[in-house]
């Protein structure tokens, strides 16, 4: 709420045009998915607690394996912010669409094993819902990377097709 606060400041006394305008509105559109990647991590928190006190004695590389892209493209994205670069902002929306095949195999995974051992049912459904936490951080994600792209070089992303 601060950095929205020093912003709105910033465009009332400065009145920044072209490239300065843009970053400040992408900054402000960039902290909110920011807040919403930290309510994603605390859902997931909440979920791997349960999977603590209620572990399921099977293994679940698929999950790590999301988790982790995951976090190499949060990694990747504030690097791409940092430098302003738009071609790793790009590339790095083009790799969403791994972790969503990722989410749908998690969720198959899980329904197979809800089908199997309905007992484990609690268990699995925090597994999907881990996966569906994780998906949603890649897609906030590809938000902020189409912010930086507007603001670095005015090119609006949104619901087109990237090149």
């Amino acid at each position: 709420m601060e950095f929205d606060k020093l912003c709105i400041i910033c465009l009332a006394r400065y009145q920044p045009v072209t490239k300065n305008l843009r970053t400040v509105v992408s900054v402000i559109k960039i902290n909110g998915d920011l807040e919403r990647i930290s309510d994603h991590c605390v859902n997931i928190a909440q979920s791997a607690e349960f999977l603590i006190a209620n572990p399921t004695g099977k293994s679940y590389e698929f999950l790590a394996e999301m988790a982790q892209k995951v976090m190499d493209m949060t990694q990747l994205t504030i690097k791409a912010f940092i430098t302003e670069d738009c071609y790793l902002a790009n590339k790095l929306m083009r790799g969403d669409d791994e972790i969503d095949k990722l989410q749908d195999q998690a969720i198959a995974k899980g329904i197979e094993l809800m089908q199997k051992q309905n007992q484990l049912i609690p268990s699995v459904l925090r597994l999907i819902n881990i996966a569906k936490n994780l998906e949603r951080i890649a897609d906030l994600n590809t938000n902020i990377c189409e912010e930086i792209i507007y603001f670095s070089g005015g090119t609006v992303t949104k619901h087109h097709t990237i090149s």
